[in-house]
């Protein structure tokens, strides 16, 4: 049995189109993943309506479970005071802590982990030793998939400074921790590939996952609305796959491409085809 995994990403609530927005709840409702995760930036600049905007688009995904964790845009910009003293006040009034507890079905296991910094306006920051101490807490599940806003990869050479810091040795130690899949946003490229590619030598490779804005926007002349639809099994064979849904402007969201990956005998994973 499968479990299936949706990832919304920087919505930037307060810069979203209403069409695509509505054509996002029809579609996510006619999916009925097991999972919604949305991964940072949700809105603008942090503010009141905004932030109310986004819990409204939450509460119409009812009854399906949703977790949400903070980007950099989720903390004040140009209110100093409440950047470096409530940094998280308005988001927690929205959705709560910043780091929700794990969520486990069918041996799979999603940690949600805050890459954001009251003191970087936008680079992600995640300390090794505290990601791999929160994995260490999953250890039973067979599969295990880390939410966070920075992306850990990307395609393109100018967004290679927007990789969360400190890159290679975050990622080593996910890896070390038993990381299968990583998934993050804030660029707003999506993109999927093996860790081992940029990050040789790691002893095990898991996916990383990049997604687009869903509902924003803020899109990429060759990147429109998009979301990732993640299938997880954790039987046998254990495998992941990645479903880009991208928003087509007469027909609404449809999948678009998908990556496929099975485990291999090192712990790690392969590309499947």
């Amino acid at each position: 049995m499968s479990v299936r995994l949706l990832q919304l990403s920087d919505p930037h609530f307060g810069t979203e189109r209403p069409e695509v927005v509505a054509s996002l709840l029809r579609c996510v409702r006619a999916i009925a993943p097991d999972l919604v995760v949305l991964s940072g930036d949700i809105t603008q600049r942090a503010t009141r309506a905004q932030f109310a905007a986004a819990a409204a688009f939450v509460a119409a995904l009812a009854p399906l479970p949703v977790r949400v964790v903070p980007g950099n845009h989720d903390i004040p910009l140009f209110a100093l005071a409440t950047r470096l003293l409530w940094p998280y006040r308005r988001f927690a009034a929205a959705f709560g802590v910043t780091e929700p507890a794990p969520w486990t079905r069918e041996g799979v296991a999603v940690l949600f982990m805050d890459s954001t910094s009251r003191w970087r306006h936008r680079h992600g920051v995640l300390a090794p030793a505290r990601a791999r101490a929160r994995l260490a807490a999953a250890a039973a599940a067979r599969v295990r998939v880390v939410v966070l806003h920075h992306p850990t990869t990307c395609r393109r050479e100018r967004d290679e400074e927007n990789i969360v810091r400190p890159g290679a040795e975050l990622v080593s130690a996910l890896a070390a921790g038993g990381a299968d899949l990583v998934l993050g946003g804030h660029i707003h490229d999506p993109h999927v590939e093996l860790a081992a590619r940029r990050y040789p030598g790691l002893t095990r490779s898991p996916v990383l996952a990049v997604a687009g804005t869903c509902v924003s926007d803020r899109t990429r002349a060759d990147a429109p609305n998009s979301f990732n639809l993640v299938s997880l099994s954790a039987g046998a064979p254990t495998a992941i796959v990645v479903e880009r849904w991208d928003h087509r402007e007469a027909g609404g969201f449809a999948p678009e491409l998908a990556h496929r990956f099975v485990a291999h005998h090192s712990g790690g994973w392969r590309r499947a085809g």
